[in-house]
């Protein structure tokens, strides 16, 4: 192939995967984060969780520069991720032909147009899929003949400005660059310099905008939060088998191909393609085991694999990456593989588009069925779907309910509370007074977290 049809076959690939993304994109914001990131692009403001702690200062910024272009803060966001979708498809191509030529770098490309959560966060209102394109631009800038590790650096440096627990893939950086035969003996002033400059350019604002003090509180309480209370990891949700499941979940069945009999068929083909397949060398296990070990401990222990499948999108990238190696020279094995992630991935994008979320439905129901001046919502984090007239609290507890109420002026009519809030334990007066009014669904392996929301009315006991 001439390196002019390459490069134009390369540039189609890369405007059709982004093209598919955003064709099929997020219409609303797929959950409490992306509300935040959408807000946090028409008006940032880290205190009220615009986006919420650490701010993912690069993302925003570019989400912003998108929002001068198209107008819509939700619509920016969204262009952006399916953007850098196509940049990433173009990072794979190139990490695919080191690996053994062009026809890998091919499969590798296709593979990850087709796989399902790369594909769902290609269109949606979150940062991962942007930060995912830096790190797989800086990985695949250290391979291939003419390795570039100073920009490299640069992109690594930007990337933790996108998504900055993306950062235990910064120390597998820095352990190839140390160990790697390739790498070693690099100029490191350089790369450091890189670093630094990459760093400098989204930290700096971010701390003159924030303000140190205010950023290093908001800092304490999230952290906290996240490790003591709500966050999700090991420390608030024990149990390393049922974390352990949850994550092989994660990175098969919602990363690949969530359908089970799709993910049965894909193993036969990679079983069959990895039985002819020559063994890989130390030297790309030792590879692989650098990139994949830090970030995939992390996911396991630190985050909320249980409820977050997109916490393990690099994971996934890197398992895409090995099925190319194996399929990539067999195209009689690629082919079928590609066309089942195709099957099982393409009704999930479309029902993202069809399907709001389900905390969503309610808050459209809602707004349809009650004026704005008589009712009041209570509730978790779906509360940040309702429409803000409405003037809806997040509480725990249904006491907490009756407290609030007790401030308003006027009695509400209808009282209304979401699934989220719980009855203390043993209080059957306050559960006699839940009413059960509708139930919202929406395809699970599209909210791990909530895939379902049931309101009530509350009737506060005499």
């Amino acid at each position: 192939m001439s390196p002019r049809v390459r490069a134009f076959g390369l540039a189609a690939a890369a405007l059709a995967v982004a093209g598919s993304r955003f064709a099929t994109r997020a219409r609303i914001p797929d959950d409490y984060d992306s509300i935040g990131f959408v807000r946090g692009i028409a008006h940032f403001d880290l205190a009220a969780l615009q986006p919420h702690f650490p701010g993912y200062p690069v993302y925003l910024a570019l989400g912003k520069l998108a929002l001068a272009v198209v107008g819509d803060p939700l619509l920016a966001a969204t262009l952006v991720s399916a953007l850098a979708a196509g940049a990433t498809a173009l990072a794979f191509f190139r990490i695919g032909t080191s690996l053994g030529g062009e026809r890998i770098g091919w499969t590798a490309l296709a593979l990850y147009a087709a796989s399902a959560l790369p594909w769902l966060l290609g269109g949606a209102a979150l940062s991962d899929g942007t930060a995912a394109a830096f790190a797989a631009w800086s990985f695949a800038l250290l391979a291939g003949q003419r390795p570039r590790p100073a920009l490299s650096a640069l992109l690594l440096a930007l990337m933790l400005g996108v998504r900055a627990s993306y950062a235990p893939l910064a120390l597998s950086w820095l352990l190839l660059i140390a160990i790697d035969p390739k790498l070693r003996g690099r100029d490191y002033l350089r790369l450091f310099a890189a670093g630094m400059i990459g760093l400098a350019a989204w930290l700096v604002p971010f701390v003159v905008t924030v303000g140190t003090r205010a950023l290093g509180k908001l800092g304490r309480v999230h952290l906290a939060g996240h490790f003591g209370a709500w966050g999700g990891s090991v420390a608030t949700r024990p149990g390393l088998w049922t974390r352990a499941d949850a994550f092989l979940r994660g990175l098969v069945y919602d990363g690949l191909a969530p359908q089970l009999g799709v993910c049965v068929a894909l193993a036969l083909i990679v079983g069959v393609a990895l039985t002819f397949a020559r063994r890989p060398s130390p030297r790309a296990w030792w590879i692989a085991a650098t990139i994949a070990l830090p970030y995939g401990l992390w996911v396991l222990l630190g985050q909320n694999v249980l409820e977050q499948p997109r916490h393990l999108l690099p994971l996934v990238l890197g398992l895409l990456v090995l099925l190319a190696g194996a399929l990539g020279t067999r195209p009689q094995l690629a082919l079928p593989a590609l066309a089942l992630m195709l099957i099982a991935s393409l009704p999930l994008v479309i029902a993202r588009v069809r399907t709001p979320p389900a905390a969503a439905q309610a808050a459209a129901w809602v707004a349809a069925s009650y004026p704005h001046d008589q009712v009041a919502v209570f509730g978790g984090r779906a509360v940040r779907f309702f429409d803000p007239s409405l003037t809806p609290r997040a509480r725990t507890w249904l006491s907490e309910v009756e407290v609030d109420v007790a401030r308003l002026r006027a009695m509400p009519h209808p009282l209304l509370v979401t699934s989220e809030v719980e009855v203390e334990a043993g209080d059957e007066l306050r559960a006699r007074g839940l009413h059960e009014l509708r139930r919202f669904c929406r395809d699970p392996r599209l909210d791990r977290a909530q895939p379902c929301l049931t309101l009530y009315t509350y009737e506060i006991p005499r």
